[in-house]
């Protein structure tokens, strides 16, 4: 049974005053990503009134996926989000092996996700600014030959 929340996207904006990091969690600093793992996997996440993750779920869980301007994301956790820099651990994105991801450093202002798990379509826009991606999370990346790009587990390594 379609249960309401998967036939209704949710849309959620967060604040960005410093650039932004667009990709797999896994970098987020241990102390937010250990809040976020407990409290919840998709959604708007904050402590002490700051915004430190904007995320949902992707639809067939870990795997490489690109955006329409051909950038690809690996993910490692099934989640795909948007992260303010400041929370940004940068020895665990030094670690993060496969680069793919999206920074912005420049980036001020809000960023709006539209996200549905009924149609697993990502769509990350800048409202103060020109970018807008577009991550199709139902079907994963290939190389040239027709290989599935793959993260294997423990691809990230602490």
């Amino acid at each position: 049974m379609i249960t309401e929340a998967q036939c209704n996207p949710f849309t959620k904006t967060i604040k960005i005053s410093n650039g932004y990091f667009l990709g797999d969690p896994h970098v987020l600093q241990d102390e937010y990503y250990k809040l976020w793992m407990k409290t919840g996997y998709e959604g708007l996440f904050e402590k002490d009134g700051k915004q430190y993750l904007l995320v949902g779920g992707t639809a067939e869980g870990d795997g490489v996926y690109k955006d329409l301007k051909g950038n690809e994301y690996g993910v490692d956790v099934g989640a795909i989000g948007i992260i303010p820099l400041e929370f940004v651990d940068n020895s665990r994105l030094k670690k993060w092996i496969t680069k793919n991801y999206v920074i912005n450093k420049n980036y001020k202002g809000n960023i709006k996700l539209i996200y549905n798990k009924s149609d697993p379509t990502f769509i990350f826009k800048e409202l103060n600014g020109c970018n807008e991606y577009k991550i199709y999370t139902k079907s994963k990346s290939y190389d040239n030959k027709g290989k599935e790009l793959i993260i294997k587990e423990n691809y990230f390594k602490y």
